[in-house]
């Protein structure tokens, strides 16, 4: 799983790939969302990612070569919590995918975190009895 925002070509290591092939099979693979994830939010703040860049000229890094973990870049939030926090504080995001919308998926994203979060399993029970 790629640990910070990166792209390069046909590198399986980095965040946003774009494989080699001929011209009919040009694609790029987003590496960060899991197979749980709703695939048109994750095009659609993918494409709002890229308007924005292009929109406020921002500089394209250099893509990786070798292994993307390794390499230097934006870090991306490992805990659900804090991916919630730059979600909902990142104003380009919200703007692109619409004030209301992001409001609502954060409000829920976030109570179910939080439901997820006090939730305390017969598993994780019988664990802690074991480990006691």
């Amino acid at each position: 799983m790629p640990l910070q925002a990166s792209w390069g070509h046909n590198n399986r290591t980095v965040a946003l790939r774009v494989p080699c092939g001929d011209i009919d099979n040009h694609r790029i693979e987003y590496r960060v969302a899991g197979a749980d994830a709703n695939p048109y939010l994750v095009v659609s703040a993918m494409l709002a990612g890229m308007l924005h860049g292009l929109d406020t000229q921002l500089p394209l890094p250099q893509p990786v070569t070798g292994n993307g973990h390794h390499a230097e870049g934006l870090v991306l939030p490992i805990r659900q919590s804090n991916a919630l926090y730059e979600c909902n504080n990142s104003y380009p995001l919200q703007k692109l995918l619409g004030e209301r919308f992001a409001s609502v998926w954060y409000s829920c994203k976030n109570y179910e975190l939080m439901q997820f979060e006090r939730l305390i399993t017969a598993t994780e029970i019988d664990w802690m009895l074991k480990n006691a």
